[in-house]
């Protein structure tokens, strides 16, 4: 999402289209526009806008950073789907304050046929995705390619060979029908204390209209299979420690 949801409903599409072809200018007219709403949330580190095309919500976006912040010193996270990077810069940002690395695997634009015959229906199969040295590039830009590494391949191919020692945090954001699978195939790296982080969940709990019903489901399942008790929600992300 370029623009803040309250922002775009307001502004003309010729502006946005406008907007849209100067990124800085955009950055700068946005920021200005936000600054006040930014000052009024108590606590926020993460502000309304943070020129990160992501399909977290502002809420979201505040509790992946913290949940990286957190991590423990020489920490492992790792993000299983990073697709443009957006996720990957909010844990990065994360990681360089706690002393923490992340490992952000996802096929990118590889595979193609691959990834159109395991897709669970998402809507960015429709278009170009990245490449790996696309998003190599964004996170040069944002300073973090020193704290993000990004290794290309699926999943559940990539859990067998991994080899970087104990995961403290675990994102899950990828193939939305394997999000289950992706838990159990990460499990034996995890650390005793990991955080394990869902997202596109939690899709018709009190009236909740965003996530996705069949990654709902499978995480749900999953939480009763485990017997999860702590379990955290925030949007359409759920999560829990295996503590």
């Amino acid at each position: 999402m370029d623009f803040v949801e309250p922002i775009n409903k307001l502004l003309p599409r010729g502006l946005k289209t406008y907007l849209n072809s100067f990124p800085l200018l955009r950055e700068v007219i946005e920021r200005a526009l936000l600054a006040p709403v930014d000052k009024a949330l108590n606590g926020r580190e993460i502000p309304l806008y943070t020129g990160i095309r992501t399909m977290l919500s502002p809420n979201e976006r505040e509790y992946l950073y913290r949940l990286a912040k957190e991590v423990t010193p020489n920490g492992v996270i790792v993000e299983l789907g990073c697709y443009a990077g957006g996720s990957a810069i909010l844990l990065g940002l994360g990681a360089r304050v706690s002393g923490s690395h992340v490992y952000s695997f996802d096929p990118f634009d590889s595979h193609m046929d691959r990834q159109t015959e395991e897709s669970d229906g998402s809507p960015h199969l429709n278009i170009k995705k990245p490449s790996r040295a696309h998003v190599e590039e964004t996170l040069r830009k944002r300073g973090l390619d020193d704290v993000i590494t990004l290794c290309e391949g699926f999943s559940l191919d990539m859990a067998g060979r991994w080899g970087n020692g104990n995961i403290n945090l675990l994102w899950i954001d990828g193939n939305h029908a394997h999000a289950s699978q992706d838990y159990y195939a990460w499990r034996t790296h995890l650390a005793p204390d990991a955080m394990i982080v869902f997202h596109d969940t939690n899709h018709g709990r009190n009236g909740f209209t965003l996530g996705r019903e069949d990654t709902t489901q499978s995480v749900e399942n999953l939480l009763e299979q485990e017997n999860i008790r702590n379990v955290y929600r925030v949007d359409a992300i759920t999560a829990f420690c295996l503590q």
